[in-house]
């Protein structure tokens, strides 16, 4: 069974690593059937599920669909796979799009949407950043130190630690987290979410 938890057809194949091992096991010829629930769990990419189902067949691994019981090794499939690719291409790109949308009205309302919760803020019910008094003195203290005292990253953490200060997860300060804080833009009132995107 060669099963990614979790990641769709939709995602990038590059993500897919169980997906890309079962098909470097095909060209090795270790199997020459290939059983998939249906075709949006093959993929949801029509020229990159094609690709794939083209490269199986030149070396005579067969995908059989149960749904509908299509076989890729059968000319008469060709046509309702590739409609089917279609559709679930177009599925992925509107509730990527809904998706998006929702968020971009939710920060309209100030709502914060983010797996991590900036340190210095707690998040209510409802999603709005509210301060947490405690957490926002060292947030303080550490771009005071950065701008007005001109301390580096790596001194920072280490007056911090020297000071007996741990961090949200009861840890020691380190450089990579002190410049997480003062690059984020949330504290300078912004939230800015799409730096980066992927094609469904």
């Amino acid at each position: 069974i060669y099963a990614d938890e979790g990641i769709s057809g939709a995602k990038t194949h590059q993500n897919r690593e169980a997906f890309l091992k079962m098909i470097e096991d095909a060209k090795m010829g270790m199997f020459n059937k290939i059983y998939c629930k249906n075709i949006y769990r093959f993929s949801r990419d029509v020229e990159v599920g094609s690709k794939f189902i083209k490269d199986l067949r030149a070396i005579d691994v067969e995908v059989f669909f149960e749904d509908g019981a299509l076989s890729t090794l059968n000319p008469a499939s060709d046509l309702v796979i590739n409609m089917i690719l279609s559709v679930g291409q177009e599925e992925s790109r509107a509730k990527s799009a809904a998706s998006q949308w929702g968020i971009r009205e939710n920060q309209k309302k100030g709502k914060y949407h983010g797996s991590i919760t900036p340190y210095g803020y707690d998040v209510d019910d409802e999603n709005y950043l509210i301060i947490n008094e405690d957490e926002a003195k060292i947030v303080k203290k550490i771009f005071d130190m950065y701008y007005n005292e001109g301390y580096g990253t790596q001194k920072i953490a280490r007056e911090l630690n020297k000071e007996g200060i741990l961090t949200r997860f009861g840890k020691k300060w380190s450089n990579t987290q002190i410049t997480k804080i003062i690059s984020n833009e949330v504290y300078k009132g912004k939230q800015i979410t799409n730096k980066t995107q992927i094609d469904p």
